[in-house]
Parts: C-alpha cells; structure tokens; sequence
C-alpha cells in the first residue's frame, strides 16, 4: 500500500511503513489511500474507508479515517482522521486516549507497534466515527450569523494567523453555511492551502482544529469581549 514511500525511507522508517501497511492492509475494510506524500525528508499518509460512512446532513457524507505523520530526525504521530468527502477535507478526532500516539522517531518506545495498532484499529472500528457524526448534527443546528466572535477568539489565543483567519472568513462567506459546521468546514478547507505549500504539520494543526471546534472547545467567552 505504501511501498512508493519505502523506496525512499531508511532504518526505522521503513519498519514504521511495513508496520503500518501491514495494520492498514488487515484492518478488514476496503481503504483508499488520500494522501501518501514524501516531503521535506517527512512522509504523510491519509487513507479512509469508503464502507465505514455516516450521513451528518442530507447527502453529506463522513468516512471512518486515519493519518500518520513521521518525521526520521523528530516526531511520529498517527491519529483518528474524519474524512468529508464532499470537500475532501479532513477533521482530526484524536484528543481521547487510544485515538492518538506520539512518540520520537529517534527513539521509538517499545510498545509503538501495540500503540499504533490500537489507533489504527480505532479509527476503523466505527465507534470514533458514530461520535464524531453526533457532533456533527450538533453543529448542523447551531446557527452564526457570522463567525467574527469565533475568528476573533481563535486569532486571540493564537490559534490561527491573520492569513488563516481571512481565509476562513471568506471559505464561510463562498459556502454560505451560516452554521457552526459550516465554519468547521471552512477552518478545514484552510488545510488544502498548506498543503499545496507542503506544510503538512501545519494542515494537521489546521485539521486538529476544525476537529476540537466541532467537539465543542474554542467557543468565544460569553459577556466577555475578545481583545487580540
């Protein structure tokens, strides 16, 4: 599944990619690999299964997910990955135990392999998904007449540069979804541009994001202004 990344991968890379193509390739479903790209001496693997899907609105499909992110002189990091299809954007759904692991590239802990196993067996296993899709609904429902507060208060704790917060606005504006989800959808379709720039780590960021707006964190203070 990912041999294409193999030829170009040495010492513990290569048995994080024969390990996680071993774990992909058993996971029972039909996967489909989005993303499987070596950049800047890093790898990025997304993949998603078109059997494991939920409708959050009318013709509106989420897909059952994963990411691995490893970088040889630094950080290797797997989690639950949400895929919409509709716009090809991703929401990271990683913040509870067994959803995410994270370890050194240069010294691997022993029990990496049980730990990856454990993500990728998570993120096929429909359970993260059924969550992730009820948080979903929830946003559906819950209208912005604009996202000012929210942007205001995602710039203020620095989670999003100005560039990102202009953009977000005007991905929410084009969409014309005047609902919270359509403010996670315009927060994850930031992570198309850092990608098509090769900041993978920073599409992650971007993902992780839209992934914690939808689950009810960054919410603006109530009663309280926003100063930047």
């Amino acid at each position: 599944m990912l041999q294409k990344l193999r030829a170009k991968a040495r010492g513990f890379s290569v048995e994080l990619l024969d390990e996680t193509s071993e774990l992909l390739s058993n996971v029972g479903h039909r996967l489909r690999v989005e993303h499987a790209v070596w950049s800047d001496g890093e790898f990025h693997v997304t993949a998603f299964a078109p059997g494991i899907a939920n409708q959050v609105d009318v013709g509106d499909y989420v897909y059952a997910g994963f990411f691995l992110a490893h970088a040889p002189d630094a950080v290797t990091e797997a989690g639950v990955r949400i895929y919409r299809v509709a716009c090809r954007n991703g929401a990271l759904v990683d913040e509870v135990e067994g959803q995410r692991v994270e370890f050194s590239s240069a010294q691997p802990p022993q029990d990496w392999k049980q730990k990856l196993g454990a993500v990728v067996a998570r993120s096929f296993d429909g359970g993260c998904l059924d969550d992730q899709t009820r948080r979903l609904r929830r946003t559906v429902e819950e209208m912005l007449s604009t996202p000012y507060e929210y942007l205001l208060h995602l710039s203020a704790q620095r989670l999003i540069t100005d560039d990102e917060h202009a953009r977000i606005q005007r991905e929410f504006d084009r969409a014309g979804d005047m609902t919270l989800y359509g403010l996670v959808n315009a927060v994850t379709q930031v992570a198309h541009i850092h990608r098509s720039g090769a900041d993978w780590r920073r599409a992650l960021s971007i993902e992780r994001l839209g992934g914690e707006i939808a689950g009810g964190e960054h919410e603006p203070p109530i009663g309280s202004p926003v100063f930047r």
